[in-house]
């Protein structure tokens, strides 16, 4: 019993300072690491899929026959960057997370665009290939704007939408903190040089700007996990920037395929979830979803929260959607 004990108190120890190394040697190391458990903490596995002679990236949980969950990240984000948030739906429900064009393991190529309508093609395309009909999608912030898009051009093609802190509004252009700030930066030369979405270096000061116009309250992530996070965007920081062009207008943060006028062409029902106090899409976005969405809808405000909602406040962005889905579904979790 005592050597059992022993050797358990050891091995405490050693993965202690395997982490404590980790953490100081290699974030990134432990960031993957953490995610790899998360992700297959839910039973997921990493998948490609060949369209058009390029390779595309997913997690899926294979869990065939049951209501399927796609969920669609963001700008200069990933698909790992939905675990373990979305572990519980695994439950009951197929659920896949695909890499966005040129996001994530995808290709950045640089000969095609990247505006909101070739993403939900490109996602169409994707559903087609892997035989899903009728799916629930989930989209956060330029996720939102894609499974916006693809619920307008396809009304008849999934079975319900849900936005969280949805791009593609321009109703609310004039409020968002983000844009005011940036709207002191006269070309496009300038705006570059200073988006807070898009770290120029890895400095304390970058940093700091970029969790300003993302968060509401400075969440408890460890410095050099938050630098690891941003490390991609700084190394592809010209890339993302042109992505960046080819949905928004930089001079005035307008977005050139906007939503607004193409809401009321979806049919399914529609869930929107926003952090009250999201610095960088205002939620006055969510009143042009109550005057233009003639389908059901249900909105969710979250209180003390920020843009990043899966990161602030988790649970209070997951149980709508369990509630809105599994209504819909007649499923409990």
């Amino acid at each position: 019993m005592k050597k059992g004990l022993k050797f358990l108190g050891g091995l405490i120890v050693t993965v202690i300072a395997l982490s404590f190394g980790l953490y100081f040697l290699s974030p990134g190391t432990l960031l993957n690491a953490a995610s790899s458990m998360a992700v297959q903490s839910g039973g997921f596995n990493k998948h490609t899929i060949e369209m058009d002679g390029e390779q595309y990236f997913y997690f899926d949980n294979e869990n065939i026959g049951q209501p399927v969950l796609i969920f669609v990240h963001g700008f200069s984000d990933e698909k790992a960057s939905w675990f373990p948030f979305v572990n519980e739906f695994s439950k009951k429900y197929r659920v896949i997370a695909p890499d966005l064009l040129g996001h994530g393991e995808n290709k950045k190529d640089t000969t095609i665009n990247y505006t909101f309508l070739r993403q939900a093609e490109f996602l169409k395309s994707f559903l087609d290939e892997l035989n899903i009909h009728q799916p629930h999608l989930i989209g956060a912030s330029m996720g939102g704007a894609v499974v916006g898009k693809f619920a307008s051009i396809y009304p008849n093609e999934l079975r319900s939408v849900t936005f969280i802190s949805s791009a593609g509004i321009n109703g609310n252009t004039e409020e968002s903190a983000l844009q005011q700030f940036m709207d002191q930066f006269p070309s496009d030369e300038l705006k570059k040089e200073n988006m807070p979405l898009l770290p120029k270096d890895m400095s304390d000061e970058s940093l700091a700007l970029f969790k300003k116009y993302i968060f509401y309250k400075d969440l408890n992530v460890p410095e050099k996990l938050m630098k690891y996070y941003m490390k991609r965007s700084v190394e592809h920081r010209d890339f993302y920037f042109n992505v960046m062009q080819d949905i928004v207008y930089t001079d005035n943060g307008a977005f050139k395929d906007a939503l607004d006028d193409e809401l009321d062409n979806i049919v399914v029902p529609v869930l929107v979830i926003w952090g009250k106090q999201d610095p960088l899409l205002d939620v006055t976005s969510v009143k042009v979803f109550e005057d233009s969405v003639s389908a059901p809808l249900t909105v969710a405000l979250i209180d003390d929260c920020g843009h990043a909602t899966l990161a602030e406040q988790p649970q209070e962005t997951r149980q709508p959607i369990i509630d809105f889905i599994g209504k819909l579904e007649g499923i409990n979790l």
